[in-house]
């Protein structure tokens, strides 16, 4: 049995699914957002894996589950802008499932910091990649427009 299905997303977080025979039935995205219950007795933080200009980046755990590993962009509530622009971000990583786009599963908010808690991926990122080659005085070119193409 195959369904059409037809989602829509909206700005409030939430999405609407229908079939043909269906009405539409809007729903909750299946992030959680935390506002009331504090990051650090959720998850065991670890190591920082990477700094931005918005925040850092730890690796961590949720509790009593160290096989679960999960990457927590910690952004500090500087300005209205950069808060709007992580909310922004979040509302888009919602709302979107490929497998090429890291998974939000969580939100948490506390007086300071914004704290997103991401798909934790490993390696490396292109821009490393390139800026090695380019100091070895090697440039792969087919290899970077195949790991763009993923």
């Amino acid at each position: 049995c195959v369904s059409r299905e037809r989602t829509e997303f909206f700005s409030d977080g939430t999405q609407s699914t229908a079939t043909a025979s269906q009405s539409l039935v809007r729903r909750r995205s299946q992030v959680m957002d935390h506002n009331s219950k504090r990051l650090t007795d959720m998850y065991t933080l670890k190591t920082v894996v990477g700094q931005g200009s918005f925040g850092i980046v730890r690796r961590a755990h949720p509790k009593g589950c160290a096989g679960i590993a999960r990457a927590i962009k910690e952004v500090p509530k500087w300005s209205l802008s950069t808060s709007l622009a992580v909310r922004r971000e979040a509302s888009i990583l919602q709302s979107i499932d490929h497998p090429c786009v890291c998974k939000l599963f969580e939100i948490f908010e506390d007086d300071h910091n914004i704290y997103l808690v991401m798909e934790l991926i490993e390696g490396r990122a292109l821009f490393q990649e390139i800026n090695e080659s380019a100091k070895m005085k090697r440039f792969d070119e087919p290899r970077y427009a195949a790991i763009m193409g993923q």
